[in-house]
């Protein structure tokens, strides 16, 4: 989406129907939401490697704080 949204819309290998919808799924979100959920992802992504914390548990917080608009 970040692509997408800075015009590099051919860059990203996608598939069809996720390419054909996402002019759609990137009127949802700001450019500072997607880079504040790649973040998150990263620090995530950290956590995981570095601790013992379940990343299952991580990642359904992660999914409810973007359903919910943490990051807005």
């Amino acid at each position: 989406m970040l692509l997408y949204k800075n015009n590099t819309k051919n860059v990203y290998s996608i598939n069809k129907i996720i390419s054909n919808n996402m002019p759609k799924y990137s009127k949802k979100y700001t450019e500072d939401e997607i880079m504040n959920i790649l973040v998150d992802l990263k620090n995530m992504d950290l956590l995981v490697k570095s601790s013992s914390l379940n990343h299952n548990n991580l990642i359904s917080i992660f999914i409810i704080k973007i359903c919910q608009g943490y990051y807005e």
